[in-house]
């Protein structure tokens, strides 16, 4: 009886240091995903502060492309009208310039008689006036009214639009169209307001690094190292740039950290359905299809299959993957279709998407910076994000020292990593995905930019903490791996010196 009371005891104060310690890693999780989504909060909010003060239209970078679409999609796909708030609307009427100049327009509207204010005539390229107004019924007379003289050849409404040419018929169809989707709802929810349109980013950065906890956690069994990675991710500068500012590619790195939580689990299956959800938002995200292939190739079941079986399953795979992402494709984009056709649809969206991704983007100059794949690692090629008035920039690059060293130690203790399936998965995925730029790159896209890097902040931390806890701060592995690297070189030389030992004997 004293025995049983004693081996309880033991169990119960296991069992609370147990509770103990998952209690203090969650809230200290969740102080961590607190944190980082205030400082996504309060960047984005600084942007749109500084956008304002010095006059600007609010857009930062390529937001100019993605949250325009988003409300060209909003008012002529789905017919909603995007409010500035509850009581105030704003439109960007494009006008008839063979009909009317600017000056001309503009007293036009003033002639009117209604509440409504001229707020922004600064466009060059785009022939529009940006006014506001907080009457609905005004609005929509001024419209009626401009229509009627035949001054008008085009209404957005909501945010006033960037200056850019034929910017009020520009659908980004290019690109997958739920990010943009998530924005029109950001705004139809909340206002079209430069802060509503980065609440998508803001939620897919913390997400994003939520899953770094877990995959950690999953891959170490150590709760703590999680808190590590998703702090030390979370910080980046480049993480916190995209997780501000409404572009696409903090959802890649967002469903690149499901996928790679998917495979942390051995669901190879669910991380291929993962991956096919993921190219909804850009594309890109399939570029870690290669490490699934790899996995699928070498995995155990493979093993223990003849050559052609291993082929077979490898090409169904493949064959899943891209049936699945052209189901969801096409499911996701139904009011597309409807709107503009099944053929044009097609002619853009699946062949124009395949050329913009395998092509320049700017011949003429003044371009943007562009980089390859490999700068990424070595903070050269930064794309400039934003400009502040008093001359600082904001430049897409990740906390590069890290990153370098993580894909350094992936490449370097990638023998022992067969042995060890956590650092096998976490270093493939990272030397994967980079050579999966490098193929894109090699098909023709030489033009690519340093903000695409942020796909890589889940697999550059997750590989970091993994393989410094399971390979250099444990000395026996760390040896093995010497050993295995010592013994393939001896190989090389080995087989190099008999070739040319036949080499001179013929």
């Amino acid at each position: 009886m004293v025995q049983y009371m004693e081996i309880r005891d033991r169990f119960v104060y296991l069992l609370k240091r147990i509770i103990g310690i998952k209690t203090v890693s969650y809230t200290l999780l969740i102080l961590t995903l607190t944190l980082q989504a205030y400082l996504y909060y309060s960047t984005a909010y600084e942007l749109y502060s500084v956008e304002m003060s010095r006059g600007g239209k609010g857009y930062v970078s390529d937001e100019v492309w993605y949250v325009s679409s988003a409300r060209v999609i909003l008012n002529k796909v789905f017919n909603i009208k995007p409010r500035l708030n509850n009581t105030y609307y704003g439109l960007t009427l494009v006008y008839n310039s063979s009909v009317i100049d600017r000056e001309g327009f503009v007293e036009a509207i003033l002639d009117s008689g209604l509440n409504i204010v001229v707020r922004d005539t600064r466009y060059v390229k785009l022939d529009a006036v940006y006014v506001e107004t907080n009457s609905g019924a005004d609005a929509e007379k001024l419209v009626e009214l401009l229509k009627n003289r035949g001054l008008i050849i085009d209404v957005i409404w909501g945010w006033r639009l960037p200056d850019n040419a034929n910017i009020n018929n520009y659908y980004n169809l290019e690109h997958a169209p739920l990010a943009k989707y998530l924005i029109g709802l950001a705004i139809t929810l909340g206002s079209d307001n430069p802060i509503y349109w980065r609440i998508p980013s803001i939620i897919a950065g913390v997400l994003t690094n939520l899953l770094i906890y877990f995959t950690i956690k999953r891959f170490t069994g150590n709760p703590w190292l999680g808190n590590i990675a998703s702090l030390i991710a979370g910080l980046d500068p480049l993480m916190r740039i995209l997780s501000s500012i409404a572009l696409l590619d903090i959802h890649v790195a967002l469903w690149t950290s499901i996928t790679l939580y998917m495979v942390s689990c051995g669901k190879i299956r669910w991380a291929i359905l993962t991956l096919a959800l993921g190219s909804l938002f850009k594309i890109n995200t399939l570029l870690l299809a290669l490490p699934i292939v790899i996995y699928v190739l070498t995995s155990k079941y493979m093993e223990k299959r003849s050559l052609l079986e291993s082929f077979t399953t490898t090409i169904l795979a493949i064959v899943s993957l891209i049936s699945t992402t052209l189901c969801f494709q096409i499911f996701s984009s139904i009011p597309l279709i409807q709107y503009f056709g099944l053929r044009e649809w097609m002619w853009n969206s699946v062949f124009g998407a395949i050329k913009w991704h395998l092509s320049i983007k700017c011949v003429k100059p003044p371009c943007p910076v562009s980089s390859n794949p490999w700068d990424w690692f070595m903070g050269r090629g930064g794309f400039i994000l934003y400009y502040y008035p008093n001359g600082d920039k904001v430049v897409a690059i990740g906390f590069y020292p890290l990153w370098l060293v993580s894909l350094t130690l992936a490449l370097y203790t990638y023998p022992i990593s067969r042995r060890i399936r956590s650092n096998y998965y976490a270093s493939t995925s990272l030397i994967g995905l980079l050579i999966s730029y490098i193929i894109l790159w090699l098909a023709g896209n030489r033009q690519q930019y340093s903000f695409y890097s942020v796909q890589f902040i889940p697999l550059v931390y997750v590989n970091l903490i993994v393989v410094f806890y399971n390979v250099v701060l444990n000395p026996r592995n760390l040896l093995i791996n010497i050993e295995m690297i010592r013994g393939f070189m001896e190989r090389i030389l080995r087989r190099t010196l008999e070739l040319l030992s036949i080499n001179e004997n013929l």
